[in-house]
Formats: structure tokens, sequence, C-alpha cells
């Protein structure tokens, strides 16, 4: 930890390096539309309520890197931008694998996973998946899929992946039964005058 005994230049620095960090999350695709905010709170956090409720610990994200003294000493701007990104994208996959163990946790007590049991990615399995999920539609009646975050070989896999002709029915008929419920849940009941 840099210390110069210098309160102000400390504090200073440190809300800098913070400032920093969360702009390199407010670009990041994963995590730009999550809000964030510094808790006193120290949890747990009751993710799933009802019948089987989920807390989960909340957890400390941490972004390490080095910084040396002859940096900030001799004034050298590229190695101090070189800190900047490397804490940042520290900090950026500690909170992306918090996060992903914290949304598997959610997924798998709400009912929302498809297990492949060690199968290779299909249609089907895609199929299960967009059963299972709410999406929206926009005004012009188009389906708002949630993002989908994999990883490079998955994706690869996914791209390959060609519908066949049933496939491309059930997803009609998944569609056409999300857009039924979705302009269901938008009426609004009139009471007559």
């Amino acid at each position: 930890m840099l210390s110069l005994n210098i309160p102000e230049y400390e504090s200073a620095a440190l809300r800098f390096i913070a400032e920093v960090m969360n702009g390199f999350l407010d670009v990041d695709p994963l995590f730009s539309g999550i809000g964030r905010s510094i808790s006193v709170h120290r949890g747990p956090i009751r993710n799933v309520p009802g019948d089987t409720p989920l807390d989960q610990s909340m957890f400390a994200v941490r972004g390490e890197a080095s910084l040396p003294w002859d940096t900030i000493r001799n004034g050298k701007i590229d190695d101090y931008t070189r800190f900047l990104v490397d804490i940042s994208e520290s900090q950026r996959k500690s909170l992306a694998r918090l996060f992903f163990k914290s949304i598997s946790e959610i997924t798998d007590v709400t009912g929302m996973t498809v297990n492949a049991k060690g199968q290779p990615l299909t249609g089907d399995m895609i199929l299960d998946l967009l059963e299972k999920v709410e999406f929206g539609f926009d005004d012009d009646g188009n389906p708002q899929y949630p993002a989908l975050f994999l990883p490079p070989t998955l994706f690869e896999r996914l791209k390959q992946l060609k519908p066949t002709p049933q496939q491309e029915q059930r997803k009609k008929q998944i569609i056409e039964e999300k857009r039924a419920r979705f302009n269901a849940s938008k009426r609004t009941r009139r009471l007559s005058r």
C-alpha cells in the first residue's frame, strides 16, 4: 500500500484509482448494465425469497497490481497507466468469478439451469433455456432476449449450430407463448363507469 503520510494525498489517490476501476466496469459488456455501490452491510443478502430462500454472503472484490515507488517518484506516466489497467483488469476478473458463482447458485435454486450432463451444446438445449428465461418484446413485437455470456469455445460451438425445421418450429412456438404472456401482463383492467 502506498503511504506518504499525507492523508489528503492518499485519499485523493485512492478515490482516483477507484474512479478509474469503476470506469473500466462502466464499459465492460457484462458489468456496464449492473449498478454498483459500496456497502458497510456485511450480509448475507437474500437473493431468492419465498419457500426456498437463498441467502448469499456478500463478497469482497479485489484488484491487485504492483506500483513501484519509482513510478510515482519519477512521474512515469506510462508505468502508472499500466498499473491502472492491470488493477482494473484484476478487479474485473475477480468480480466476474464471484458474479458467475453467485448467479449459478441463484439459477440452480430457482430451477433456471439447463444441465448438459457432459454432452456438447445442442439446439434443443438452447431452446430448453429459452423456455425457462423471461424476456420482453419491443413495440414492434420483436423478442428482446436477455444477454448470453459464454466462454469463447462454447460461443464458437453456438455459432456452428444449424437449427432443424423442428427446432425452428419449437422456437416460434416458444416465442408466441412468451409474447402472449407478455401482452397479457401489459393489459390493465378497466372498470366501466
